[in-house]
């Protein structure tokens, strides 16, 4: 009778602990991790976080209207049957994004896919937290943050990784199993997307790349990261008329900055970025 006792007595406390661990881990998800904001711009204040983005922007800006403008004289004078002009090699640009400066940049170009994704999703952001560069915001469907860690890099082939290392739900860590569904669900819009931005994709011979084009290779690099997968390490610099693609040598998250490198791409290179963008 004793043993009985005791045993029940052993069962009941760990019943109690798993009530506890689950109740803990419970708030703890429902929790917003100590890394997350709300980004909620005044038009004004974000307006001015962009532009000091853009201005941080511009020097890659010229850098690639340097090469386009080399790129025109080159294209005019075989037109023309004349010789090439000689050019200086454009050097490659460096600069550095706060986690503010990103995420004005970042809302408002949201804004132009906020019909895709809202229905799912509220308050999303770009975070820099422990090296890692985090997307995150709140699932309607679960009422809670979900979090992406991605950690950036280029691999021994120069290819960008944005390899997914951790998910998490408020606080706690989760297996990716766990959240398929709603992962399936922030890649739902862009695959439907994605058949006509590919169909309609172009870069001019002078390395004018359309939206469509920057839109596809965008969200290729995203659903790579997703996948766990390497993606061609380009970035589209909004110029007139289009975005220029500028080739990517450096990309670092350090002390709550990204620091990043860039620099022209060539015909071949744009070419060949050109055909994987049209590719499924």
């Amino acid at each position: 009778m004793k043993k009985i006792k005791r045993t029940l007595l052993v069962v009941a406390l760990l019943l109690v602990g798993v009530v506890v661990y689950l109740g803990v881990q419970y708030f703890r998800f429902m929790a917003s991790p100590d890394f997350y904001r709300a980004y909620r711009w005044e038009e004004a204040q974000r307006g001015q976080m962009a532009q000091q983005a853009m201005n941080k922007m511009l020097r890659a800006h010229e850098m690639a209207v340097q090469a386009q403008a080399a790129e025109r004289q080159r294209l005019a004078a075989t037109r023309q049957g004349r010789p090439s002009p000689s050019t200086v090699p454009v050097a490659p640009v460096s600069q550095t994004f706060t986690e503010e400066e990103l995420n004005a940049f970042f809302t408002h170009w949201m804004e132009t896919v906020k019909s895709k994704y809202e229905q799912y999703l509220s308050d999303p952001g770009i975070f820099l937290h422990e090296g890692r560069l985090v997307l995150a915001g709140t699932y309607k469907d679960l009422g809670a943050v979900l979090s992406l860690h991605f950690s950036p890099r280029l691999d021994d082939q120069g290819r960008l990784r944005l390899d997914l290392e951790k998910i998490m739900g408020g606080k706690v860590s989760i297996p990716k199993s766990w959240v398929g569904g709603q992962l399936d669900k922030l890649r739902a819009p862009l695959d439907r997307a994605m058949p006509a931005w590919r169909k309609e994709a172009h870069i001019k011979p002078d390395g004018l790349a359309n939206r469509e084009a920057a839109g596809a290779a965008m969200a290729k690099l995203l659903l790579a990261g997703l996948r766990d997968e390497p993606a061609d390490p380009v970035l589209f610099i909004p110029t007139e008329g289009g975005f220029l693609p500028v080739l990517l040598t450096k990309i670092q998250v350090v002390d709550k900055s990204l620091a990043v490198e860039v620099k022209p791409m060539d015909a071949p290179q744009r070419q060949s970025l050109l055909q994987r963008i049209k590719s499924p």
